[in-house]
């Protein structure tokens, strides 16, 4: 049960481009879309964070265009 918690949470944080605030995460990298026309001319750039075990996010970093 809590792998599949896990593993919708981290679902629903790719789809709104958020973490999740739990008691403990496992760490890995997200990958999001976010609107930014400034960047990519299709208007949404692709970025990936890390997300820590305290479940905050770090080292974000631009990888192209969604």
């Amino acid at each position: 049960m809590k792998r599949i918690n896990r593993i919708a949470d981290k679902a629903l944080s790719k789809l709104v481009g958020k973490s999740t605030a739990k008691a403990s995460c496992v760490p890995y990298w997200e990958y999001y879309c976010s609107f930014n026309p400034a960047v990519c001319t299709g208007g949404h750039a692709r970025y990936r964070r890390y997300i820590t075990v305290d479940c905050t996010a770090c080292c974000t970093q631009h990888v192209g265009c969604c």
